[in-house]
């Protein structure tokens, strides 16, 4: 799933590794200094039952982190 939030773009998938349901979240975010992104990559922990629970936690753990952290 792909959405803008803020000044920022967001990747949130979701995907299975070592038997766990995972999700991963990509954040772009236009630097300061040119035209380029900025790039951000996290794997996002968490006990999820399925994917769709994943991709809910963490796109609201990736709004939580553009607060923080992007102004």
């Amino acid at each position: 799933m792909e959405m803008n939030y803020s000044s920022c773009t967001v990747g949130v998938t979701a995907g299975v590794a070592d038997g766990h349901v995972i999700a991963n979240v990509r954040i772009y975010r236009p630097a300061t200094t040119d035209a380029s992104m900025e790039t951000y990559e996290f794997e996002v922990p968490g006990h999820f039952v399925d994917g769709k629970e994943a991709i809910v936690f963490a796109t609201e753990w990736a709004k939580e982190w553009i607060d923080e952290h992007c102004l």
